[in-house]
């Protein structure tokens, strides 16, 4: 029962990965989370080899402020060295608006997958993103202060790339 637990680890931080590179338009850690030959269906996006696929997508200008993908409820089961996966996320996506404004475009689905190990590693082998529902809000005010805050970006330009959080806070 350990291995199968260390399996939905391995199954779940490649789930992560690509979540973490689709908010980060980072296009090595997308690939990490698929075999080179898998297969997506990302709807009218794209359908066809994951790693050129997405390779494709972020290559093209994109206009996210910021992007944020949220894992929920997540199933797994196994048959030898392939597991099939049915996870819940939720994303959001803040936009520029033609007027100069924001706006919160927010999606419900889930990623429908068959996970494959290959040499050791599970990875998606191929990925139906499965949409449920959608919605968009305008952003017509922010909590106050909120703009003091060190803001997220939807490349390699955000702070989480730096690493270089201090061990030891410094006092005001």
């Amino acid at each position: 029962m350990a291995d199968r637990e260390q399996d939905k680890t391995a199954i779940r931080e490649a789930i992560l990965r690509y979540c973490r590179g689709c908010d980060r338009s980072d296009i090595a850690l997308i690939q990490s989370a698929y075999h080179p030959d898998a297969i997506a269906h990302h709807g009218a996006a794209f359908q066809g080899n994951a790693w050129e696929a997405f390779a494709k997508l972020l290559s093209e200008p994109s206009p996210r402020l910021s992007a944020q993908h949220h894992i929920t409820n997540q199933l797994i089961d196994f048959d030898g060295d392939t597991a099939w996966s049915e996870t819940y996320y939720l994303a959001y996506y803040l936009l520029p608006t033609d007027d100069g404004g924001t706006k919160l475009w927010n999606v419900g689905g889930r990623y429908i997958d068959r996970f494959e190990r290959r040499g050791g590693a599970w990875r998606i082998a191929h990925r139906i993103a499965c949409h449920d529902w959608d919605r968009v809000d305008p952003i017509v005010e922010t909590a106050p202060g909120s703009q003091e805050w060190i803001q997220g970006k939807a490349d390699r330009t955000d702070p989480s790339y730096q690493r270089a959080i201090r061990a030891t806070p410094t006092q005001p």
